[in-house]
């Protein structure tokens, strides 16, 4: 559906590839100009062993927790290249681990995986994942989960702590953008009214490219997809003006439709 709520903004997209095309044509679908800049990047970790062995061993973790939508294509991906695709691991009936994601996206990505993903927490966080998760009896469960190298120790501590074995698994690091890194400086040249984030990564590798000197310039709105990433930008001074209540791509886009109709109404009266 065509609409013209952003229309005459020009909003720079930073999210990887896998989010960037979904969100640039939903913004582009209300009248913005879209330019998409992905500042990180994806690559498997260098020692794969613990990633076989987690893949080997599938069946005998009670719980798979994903984080990201990019650590169920990774997960997958990994199995692929070790011969051992990973089709219909369901919670019931197959005898594979339950499998809980971080939100409606990340559930959705499992699902079209084969994982038979029926649970998302309320917050759509590591840290509603924990409270998801504790509020069970976790003693003696044995929980994977695969993601990024970098990941927080939040979650994993908060699972240990109330007694569950969690396995932590690398399946990839998370770069700056080669391409982003160099275009970047250039196009903050020019006018954006926007800047979209999706992660605090691709914030880190945006403060990394602009260069030291980096101010940002009066009439450029930053938009956070959910309070993490907001928390991060914050801590890059930048300030967020639009953080979305529902930490998806649809969460964001509807946020900042709703700031852009609300700053016209602002200006009209």
């Amino acid at each position: 559906m065509v609409s013209d709520e952003l229309e005459g903004m020009r909003i720079l997209v930073t999210s990887p590839s896998g989010t960037s095309p979904r969100l640039a044509a939903s913004l582009g679908a209300m009248g913005a100009e879209v330019v998409e800049l992905p500042m990180i990047t994806f690559q498997p970790v260098s020692d794969q062993a613990p990633v076989a062995r987690a893949i080997a061993g599938l069946h005998g973790y009670d719980i798979v927790v994903f984080t990201s939508a990019t650590a169920v294509e990774a997960l997958v991906m990994a199995a692929t290249d070790a011969g051992a695709p990973l089709l219909q691991v369901a919670a019931n009936g197959t005898g594979g681990p339950e499998v809980v994601a971080v939100g409606p996206a990340t559930a959705e990505a499992a699902r079209t995986r084969g994982f038979d993903c029926r649970e998302v927490p309320k917050e759509f966080s590591g840290e509603g994942l924990a409270e998801l998760l504790t509020s069970r009896d976790m003693r003696g469960q044995r929980i994977l989960i695969p993601r990024a190298g970098a990941g927080g120790e939040e979650l994993p501590a908060a699972l240990r702590k109330a007694g569950a074995e969690v396995d932590v698994v690398a399946l990839y690091r998370t770069l700056p953008d080669p391409n982003g890194q160099t275009e970047l400086p250039g196009l903050l040249g020019s006018r954006l009214d926007m800047v979209t984030f999706t992660s605090g990564s691709a914030i880190d590798s945006f403060i990394i490219a602009a260069g030291p000197e980096f101010r940002r310039p009066q009439g450029m709105e930053i938009a956070c997809i959910g309070p993490s990433t907001a928390k991060a930008a914050r801590a890059a001074r930048l300030e967020p003006d639009v953080v979305a209540s529902e930490h998806t791509v649809a969460g964001l886009v509807a946020a900042i439709r709703q700031h852009a109709v609300a700053s016209k109404s602002s200006r009209a009266g």
